[in-house]
């Protein structure tokens, strides 16, 4: 019986991190949306209605940003809300279903293969 190498195995479990981790940490900030804005009076960047709401919903930004910048701001990002169309779904999680699949799929193969394997011998 052949054991899966060590470092296969640890190089599929990075993968299936960086597929659950990396998305939330290259998510914008509320100081991001902030930092667009006071830039030059308009939001450049593109943002998803979650990461607007979660600025709408900061505190900190809220308290401590200069309201000249704010209540513009907040003016421009409920507007942007109302104006955006919701999805049922969106590609990200097409995306994820589609990946599960495949991943389902591969320990299904890999086990169907190990249990042939052990009753020949």
């Amino acid at each position: 019986m052949k054991k899966t190498p060590p470092f296969a195995l640890l190089v599929l479990t990075l993968l299936i991190l960086m597929f659950v981790f990396v998305p939330s940490a290259l998510a914008a900030t509320p100081q991001d949306i902030y930092d667009d804005y006071a830039d030059n009076l308009k939001l450049d960047g593109t943002y998803t209605p979650e990461e607007l709401e979660t600025y709408l919903n900061d505190p900190v930004i809220h308290q401590y940003g200069k309201p000249d910048i704010i209540d513009p701001l907040d003016n421009s990002v409920r507007q942007s809300l109302k104006d955006r169309p919701t999805f049922p779904f969106t590609g990200f999680q097409l995306l994820l279903v589609s990946a599960g699949a495949i991943v389902l799929i591969v320990i299904g193969v890999v086990l169907r293969r190990q249990t042939r394997r052990d009753h020949s011998a």
